[in-house]
């Protein structure tokens, strides 16, 4: 079964670089991948540390590693019963990053397009339901990017002349 799953990953390396990158991205496509990645930012973990850390039932913490694990994302390591998750190329942390300052600049855009409806003299109606899309679909990822989306956040909130 090892040397299997070994030859599998080493079919992916050698797909066309488009291939890789899709699955790859495919791979990173769940919010709970990407907050047992960061959660592993700093140090490798258990199974049982990511529930914990993550407030996620602990199956669904080993689904999302076992395809973390099969994508060549995550390493374990085992220490008597326990089997500790980490990082295999922390050069992944950059590209999360960089998808962060990604979403800061479309929070940025999002707040200059509320600005500018703001300013034009169109219905309240039109300007209410401006913003009740816009809210319905960034306040979410607000929420899960929160580090970076506070800022822009309260910023938003002045545009929505409200609390979000």
């Amino acid at each position: 079964m090892y040397e299997s799953a070994n030859i599998r990953r080493y079919y992916n390396v050698m797909k066309k670089p488009s291939e890789f990158k899709a699955e790859f991205f495919k791979a990173l496509a769940n919010p709970i991948r990407i907050q047992i990645i960061d959660a592993l930012r700093d140090d490798e973990h258990t199974v049982n540390h990511l529930r914990e850390i993550l407030n996620i039932e602990g199956p669904n913490v080993s689904q999302q590693l076992a395809i973390l694990r099969a994508n060549n994302i995550v390493s374990t390591r085992k220490e008597r019963s326990n089997v500790f998750y980490s990082i295999k190329d922390p050069t992944i942390f950059k590209l999360l990053d960089i998808a962060k300052v990604i979403f800061n600049n479309q929070l940025a855009g999002i707040r200059d397009l509320l600005s500018k409806i703001n300013k034009k003299k169109v219905g309240r109606k039109i300007k209410n339901y401006v913003r009740s899309l816009i809210a319905q679909i960034f306040v979410p990822y607000l929420c899960t990017w929160g580090d970076i989306g506070i800022p822009y956040l309260y910023q938003i909130e002045e545009s929505f002349n409200c609390c979000i």
